[in-house]
């Protein structure tokens, strides 16, 4: 049964450090934020793991929102840009699958496969690529967060490409 009262009390007291009130406003709120990330994902395991994160994002920026009074547009707010994220990077791995070539219909391995084989990389190819096609971040961004060149991540990221296609081959 949802809490009695306005969500401006129980933001009030969230925002003051109360867990238990903010649980009383994800007990109100799950279920909306959950159908929304289900409209937009079409997957019950991604939008429940999405939903959960909206709650938890929520809960951490409490202190952000400017009217408590409209907490439920903020969340759902919240779960809107999570969505388009994830899309986002379910776009960015469809376009890096597209990198290793159209597949035949009838080849007997999915594109799973491209999974195992980043899978195999060493970890000092695997980061950059999963960071820049899985991620979606930026190689300047890349570069500066393992603290080195940019053309030393290009190379790594060339080296990546023509291992995984080695690796791709093997296993036809």
């Amino acid at each position: 049964m949802p809490p009695q009262g306005p969500d401006q009390d129980w933001v009030a007291r969230s925002r003051n450090g109360d867990r238990e009130a903010y649980e009383q406003l994800v007990v109100r709120h799950y279920r909306c934020v959950y159908a929304l990330c289900l409209g937009m994902l079409a997957n019950t395991e991604e939008a429940q793991d999405l939903t959960q994160e909206t709650m938890l994002v929520g809960f951490e920026k409490i202190r952000n929102l400017r009217q408590d009074d409209r907490f439920g547009h903020w969340i759902l707010q919240i779960a809107r840009n999570l969505c388009i994220d994830a899309i986002r990077r379910r776009k960015l791995f469809a376009r890096s699958l597209s990198l290793f070539g159209p597949q035949e219909r009838n080849s007997p391995q999915p594109r799973t496969d491209v999974a195992a084989a980043i899978g195999k990389l060493p970890m000092e190819l695997r980061i950059p690529i999963v960071m820049f096609y899985l991620d979606g971040r930026e190689a300047a961004a890349i570069a500066e967060r393992l603290q080195i060149s940019k053309s030393s991540l290009y190379q790594r990221m060339r080296d990546a490409r023509a291992r995984l296609y080695e690796l791709l081959r093997e296993d036809q």
